[in-house]
């Protein structure tokens, strides 16, 4: 997913996965993904998440830790 930020590409990747399996009432499926660039810069986005607990991505780097929130396509009670 080239020249997309990482937030992009892994929004993107679960587009596709739901476009592939027909959307996303066709199924209780679900899948996450973590992009990082050679900037460093981190993505994170999930399918389906759970309304009021988003998805989170840890990462350490020279700058220490860092705890990232994701987004998701659908958002369930």
């Amino acid at each position: 997913l080239q020249g997309m930020t990482p937030q992009e590409a892994c929004e993107a990747a679960c587009q596709r996965i739901v476009e592939i399996n027909g959307g996303l009432d066709k199924g209780d499926f679900d899948d996450k993904f973590v992009a990082v660039n050679k900037k460093g810069e981190v993505g994170c986005a999930s399918i389906r998440g759970v309304r009021g607990r988003h998805p989170y991505v840890s990462v350490i780097s020279g700058e220490g830790f860092n705890a990232m929130e994701g987004s998701a396509l659908q958002w369930r009670e």
